[in-house]
Order: structure tokens, then C-alpha cells, then sequence
């Protein structure tokens, strides 16, 4: 604003945003992009710093839950579901036929959260069982520990 204070609609986003890299900061910070960006079917029709957000506008994208973007730190990788799965998330990429990541899986852990998570690889891909209560109120990360 013109006497350099933040209007209340923004700040709340800004407290939002840093209330999300509390629990997922580790998926963000030090890390680097993955062999792949992500999967899903959503279409980002307009890239780039204004492009994105959550139901603001008509261009920028309503992610699913099979949207998920990667990065990666050491032996863990991050898995970032775009929306809440519900019961459990299917991660096509990290398929047991994959040929970048082939049953070297150690742990999965949803980040802010304490529950222990049951998961399988199959062919399909990597099924995640989420627990019922959600860490955060948006974007819910899984920490792949791998060997």
C-alpha cells in the first residue's frame, strides 16, 4: 500500500505460506529438482510468478490429487500432493517397473504428521495410505527415505 504496509488479504497468505514451510520447509529448502518434475493431468496454461496460486482467477490451475511435484535432498526424495488425497495417493512415477527408483524405498513419512503410513510398490505405482487428518491445509508432502 502507499504507506508501505501489506494489505490484510496479502499478509494472511504470507503467514500461511510460512506456517506451511514450518512442516514442509525440508521438501523446499536445499533441495533440487528430481529426474522428474512431476505427474498429473492439470495443464499450467500461464507459467511463471503470477501463474500460480490456489482459486484465484481463471488461468491459474485447480490442482488434483494426482497432481505431485519432486525434489530432492541426499536419499530423500519428496513427493508434494497439490491437493488431499483422501484414503490413499497411487504416485505412477515411482512404479516398481520404474527404472530410476526400482524397490529402494527405506520409509515414508507425511511431513507434520505422526502417523505411521502403510504403502506398497506395485507396477501400478507407489500407493500411499493417508492418514485421516490432515498436517496442513494445503500441498501434503511425502518423505521417501531411500536406501
Amino acid at each position: 500500500m502507499a504507506n508501505g504496509s501489506f494489505p490484510e488479504e496479502t499478509k494472511k497468505e504470507l503467514y500461511a505460506m510460512g506456517a506451511w514451510l514450518k512442516i514442509n520447509g525440508e521438501a523446499i529448502y536445499n533441495t533440487i529438482p528430481w529426474v522428474f518434475f512431476g505427474e498429473g493431468p492439470t495443464e499450467v496454461t500461464n507459467p511463471g510468478h503470477h501463474g500460480q496460486g490456489k482459486n484465484h482467477g481463471e488461468l491459474i490451475p485447480k490442482y488434483t490429487a494426482e497432481d505431485i511435484r519432486f525434489t530432492q535432498n541426499g536419499k530423500n526424495l519428496y513427493a508434494i500432493c497439490m491437493d488431499w488425497p483422501g484414503d490413499q495417493i497411487v504416485v505412477r512415477t515411482l512404479g516398481s517397473n520404474g527404472k530410476l527408483y526400482p524397490n529402494d524405498i527405506k520409509s515414508i513419512t507425511l511431513l507434520g504428521s505422526n502417523a505411521k503410513l502403510n504403502w506398497k510398490q506395485t507396477e501400478k505405482g507407489l500407493i500411499v495410505k493417508f492418514p485421516t487428518e490432515k498436517p496442513c491445509d494445503f500441498a501434503y508432502v511425502l518423505k521417501i527415505e531411500r536406501y
